[in-house]
Parts: structure tokens; sequence; C-alpha cells
């Protein structure tokens, strides 16, 4: 088994955007689509054919490989948590210094779910 790192694009507009920069599209392609040191394998056909004539295996062999454990104590496997700075509510409460009035500004530290990677998990 070797690390990787998935993106859940129905849940990430971030990442929607990402991809498609990455590919150079207007609207997203069929996912998933298979990265390899940011270059483009292809999609789950593509791989199949590559797993089936050997070839994914040759191209996987100078990838570091890790152990498989279990699920995250901290974040139960997800990858994700809510924001600690805004509790997930994806707004940040700044007081404006000159009158006593509260702004509700979007939160810088999560996505536009409210949620952030989990440490305990992510690569190192």
């Amino acid at each position: 088994m070797v690390r990787f790192d998935e993106r859940d694009l129905c849940v990430n507009e971030e990442a929607q955007d990402e991809l498609m920069d990455r590919l150079e599209l207007e609207t997203l392609p069929t996912i998933p689509q298979i990265f390899l040191n940011g270059e483009l394998v292809g999609g789950a056909d593509r791989v199949e054919q590559l797993n089936e004539d050997g070839s994914l295996r040759a191209m996987l062999k100078d990838f570091k490989k890790v152990v498989a454990t279990t699920s995250c104590s901290v974040c139960g496997g997800y990858g994700f948590l809510p924001c600690q700075a805004c509790s997930g509510s994806k707004k940040s409460m700044n007081r404006n210094h000159f009158t006593e009035e509260f702004h509700a500004l979007r939160c810088t530290m999560c996505d536009e779910n409210g949620l952030v990677r989990c440490d305990a998990c992510a690569d190192p």
C-alpha cells in the first residue's frame, strides 16, 4: 500500500477548481481522476487497465510503502474535523471597535463546509 491523498469533490469547491485548473477544463470531468506525483494517470477505467496489464505496479514501485493502520482515533478515519476557530459555522465573529456591533465574517481557517484537515492523520 502507498500513501495517497483523497479529495472529495462533492463537498469541496476549492478541490473542484483545482482539478479543473490542472486539467485545463471548463467543467468537472468524470471522477475519480488519479494523479501520481502531480501527473494525470486517468480515470477509473484507465487505472483498472493499468492494473490488469501490470503497468500500475511498475508505476508505483518507487513510492514509499506504508502499513495500513486502523481508523484515526481523532477523526474516526474521515480525515476532516469541524473547524475549531468557528466550530464549523464558517463564520468568524469580530467586534467593530468603533461601535458595539459584531460583524460575521467568513472564517479563513476552514473550507466552505466548516471543516479542516485532521492533523493526526494528515501527511507528516
